[in-house]
């Protein structure tokens, strides 16, 4: 009811209630505010914290008046009509030429701030913002919507608050009139019941059915490829069982393993490749051991000594590597890829 009117200062009790007796006998003439778009759609719904270009607050204008007038209350403010900037909490709201929205003067829009350069005066003509609504829509194709109480009911638009609420208890509501005014008005709009085949936004909205088990049994086989058909014994001499679908998949995973162990898997250039990396391991646990003993030489200088560190790391580094090259080789093959 108050708000930042008082000035800083504590109201008495007989002030209090005699203000808080007028701002009821205002709320019969309460004024619904929002932030309509070019295509009407109520994109922000005006509450008492949200701000006008002049700095103050909703609830610090003339919130309630037949006129619909909402002009400033605060002193010293040139502001005449309340005009909704679309920023919460400590946002700012900048224009093209890179100021906030509070170095622009109220009535003019022009730029006030102070500049290097242009003698010292901000070019900019007008405020100007990019800022993009949830609509698509920019900020200069919304304007402020002032209605009252009679203007809504014509329209069709609630009129109400939660629990058909008067709003009493509550100053400088606005546009507010329940908890999905909250919410931009792109996430306001309903979705119908049959929505047009050709709007896929809708179409994935709406709620899928639910798949049986045959259907995700199916799904399942035709993404990871398995063949739920039974594998024939006279296709495959070799296996001695019906092995049904993805279930017995270890099964089949077994028996190759066992014809590959029968089957000599090594060729001579496998051969040759394997003693070639070891004749190269075995020169670097030679390097390794060249290394270890010129670290114990007693007149070893720092610089040379932190080289021998460093190439003994390196050597070490490549044992380690083919170590786990190794392992990897061994996991492959028990695992018969």
């Amino acid at each position: 009811i108050v708000g930042d009117t008082d000035g800083g200062k504590l109201l008495s009790e007989t002030e209090y209630a005699q203000r808080k007796a007028r701002a009821l006998e205002e709320q019969k003439n309460r004024v619904y505010v929002s932030w309509l778009n070019e295509d009407g759609l109520e994109c922000r719904a005006v509450g008492p914290s949200s701000k006008c270009f002049c700095g103050h607050k909703f609830r610090d204008h003339d919130t309630c008046n037949k006129q619909k007038k909402v002009a400033c209350k605060m002193s010293k403010c040139a502001c005449k009509l309340f005009e909704y900037i679309p920023i919460r909490g400590s946002q700012d709201l900048k224009c093209h030429c890179k100021h906030s929205y509070k170095t622009h003067d109220i009535k003019s829009r022009k730029c006030t701030r102070r500049h290097t350069i242009n003698n010292g005066v901000c070019d900019c003509t007008g405020f100007i913002s990019s800022f993009g609504c949830a609509c698509n829509q920019p900020f200069s194709a919304h304007r402020t919507l002032f209605e009252t109480r009679a203007e809504r009911q014509r329209a069709g638009k609630r009129v109400d608050n939660l629990a058909f609420g008067m709003g009493g208890n509550c100053a400088a509501l606005g546009g507010i009139t329940t908890f999905s005014s909250l919410l931009d008005g792109v996430d306001r709009i309903p979705v119908p019941s049959n929505p047009n085949v050709s709007d896929l936004q809708l179409q994935f909205m709406r709620p899928r059915n639910k798949l049986t088990e045959d259907e995700e049994m199916a799904l399942y086989a035709k993404k990871h490829g398995h063949k739920t058909a039974t594998i024939d014994i006279n296709d495959n001499a070799n296996n001695k069982s019906i092995i049904h679908g993805p279930q017995n998949k270890l099964k089949l995973l077994k028996q190759k393993q066992a014809q590959r162990k029968s089957v000599p898997c090594e060729s001579k250039m496998h051969e040759l490749e394997e003693a070639h990396i070891d004749s190269e391991m075995n020169d670097v646990l030679k390097r390794i051991k060249e290394i270890e003993q010129a670290l114990k030489h007693p007149s070893l200088s720092a610089a040379k000594k932190y080289a021998l560190q460093k190439n003994l790391k390196m050597e070490k580094s490549k044992i380690i590597r083919h170590q786990r090259q190794k392992e990897q080789e061994r996991k492959k093959f028990e695992a018969g890829l």
